[in-house]
């Protein structure tokens, strides 16, 4: 039976990826390395900024240090977050939806608190999430597609893996929901057409996908 929902952040409840796929890879080229291709971009998508960091390291000779990274990624991106995310169509009214069946619902994504927290208070969300898990619960350990932070989310929300169903809208993320052991729906949105969902459980276009009969057929005993 399923007791808790849990939400990738971005590309999965708020529209960042459209302006991370027109200007992130830039960014990068600009800041770390001119030679880092469309491909490398991809393959980081949904991973925390910390092992982001340690590809391009690794990688590319990353010039800057893990303090530098971060200060010039958060100046970059602090501005997205502030002005120029939307919330995906109808999630506000499956988050209701959900509260209203009473399901816990949390949030697990690689992205940093501070960042979340501007979303959560630009569209007054907090009163829909009983649980936030960021880059910052991993405290040192890999990322997604690592199972690790849905781990780390089934510990904070004291719901069995098997209990647990995930949105998520990038492979890194669906393939850490599922080694966690969690059923996992992947989500649609305008950037992300392309991506493999084949590990995901069911994928969605739009929230208003997501009803008691949608629940339902995804886990029959809940």
């Amino acid at each position: 039976m399923i007791k808790t929902i849990i939400f990738d952040f971005d590309g999965t409840m708020i529209n960042s990826e459209k302006y991370f796929t027109q200007d992130e890879l830039i960014f990068y080229q600009k800041k770390i390395n001119k030679n880092i291709t469309k491909k490398e971009w991809e393959e980081n998508i949904g991973r925390s900024l910390e092992d982001t960091w340690k590809y391009y390291k690794s990688h590319k000779k990353m010039p800057l240090s893990k303090k530098e990274f971060f200060k010039n990624w958060n100046e970059w991106a602090k501005d997205i977050y502030l002005y120029k995310t939307k919330l995906l169509p109808n999630l506000l009214n499956t988050l209701k939806f959900l509260k209203k069946q009473n399901y816990k619902i949390a949030i697990c994504s690689s992205a940093q608190i501070k960042l979340i927290k501007i979303i959560l208070e630009r569209f007054d969300l907090n009163k829909y999430f009983d649980t936030i898990i960021s880059a910052e619960d991993l405290k040192g350990k890999p990322g997604k597609p690592k199972p690790h932070i849905y781990k780390i989310a089934s510990k904070k929300t004291k719901t069995p893996p098997n209990e647990c169903l995930v949105f998520e809208d990038s492979y890194n993320g669906i393939a850490s929901a599922k080694d966690a052991g969690m059923l996992c729906i992947g989500v649609r949105n305008e950037v992300n057409k392309n991506v493999d969902f084949s590990l995901a459980d069911k994928e969605i276009k739009n929230y208003k996908e997501v009803n008691q009969k949608f629940l339902k057929k995804i886990n029959p005993n809940s």
